[in-house]
């Protein structure tokens, strides 16, 4: 649902950062271990805090939890060997002319799946086994929350001022601009401290800037 070539407006480090700590949640907050294994013993063992450990002598088997409180980590991904060279085999095998980053996205899912199920794959503490939509489900789904020639919004306030925004504009070939708060925080002025007043008018500048907001 992006278009190819999609725009990043109105963005500074420091707006980037504090946007994405709104989604920061219990898998960042630990560092993950990524395992390669041969069925048999481990091959390899990546830490995402401490870097690559010697795996030497340890033996495959037993639940990824158990290993993970051995390592101190908040999430493991499991690897057969070969795994990775059989899913990218898969994936090339079934992307087709004319599919776009959700086609792709969901085939990709498809595949990891299979692994999974397999046995090639193994994650905790959330598996890759149960089903998801299909592309077109999910199309449809992002119509009803927003349709071509609308935008979405979010916007933080923080003691009266706009700590951070984005608005995602759709247009016809899919979500085209990811507009961030430099662009309106001028045109805000003096804000009343009050988010029932301060919200309106902002959703009132963003639909002067960019257009309709279906959502926000």
């Amino acid at each position: 649902m992006l278009a190819q070539d999609i725009r990043f407006e109105g963005w500074d480090t420091d707006d980037w950062v504090r946007l994405l700590s709104l989604f920061e949640g219990r898998m960042t907050g630990e560092p993950g271990l990524l395992v390669l294994h041969d069925g048999r013993r481990v091959r390899k063992l990546l830490h995402g805090r401490a870097g690559r450990l010697d795996p030497v002598g340890q033996a495959w088997g037993g639940p990824l939890e158990e290993l993970a409180r051995a390592h101190g980590a908040g999430w493991v991904v499991a690897l057969h060997e070969g795994a990775l060279e059989e899913a990218l085999d898969r994936l090339a095998g079934r992307v087709q002319r004319g599919d776009d980053l959700l086609d792709q996205a969901v085939r990709l899912l498809d595949v990891l799946r299979e692994l999974s199920l397999e046995g090639a794959l193994a994650a905790w503490p959330r598996q890759l086994r149960g089903g998801w939509p299909s592309a077109a489900a999910i199309r449809r789904g992002v119509d009803v929350l927003c349709p071509p020639g609308r935008a979405v919004a979010v916007g933080l306030f923080e003691g009266g001022d706009l700590w951070t925004a984005a608005v995602l504009q759709r247009g016809q070939k899919g979500f085209e601009k990811l507009l961030g708060p430099e662009p309106l925080r001028p045109g805000l002025g003096l804000l009343s401290g009050d988010f029932r007043r301060d919200y309106w008018h902002l959703l009132r500048l963003i639909e002067r800037q960019v257009g309709p907001v279906h959502a926000g």
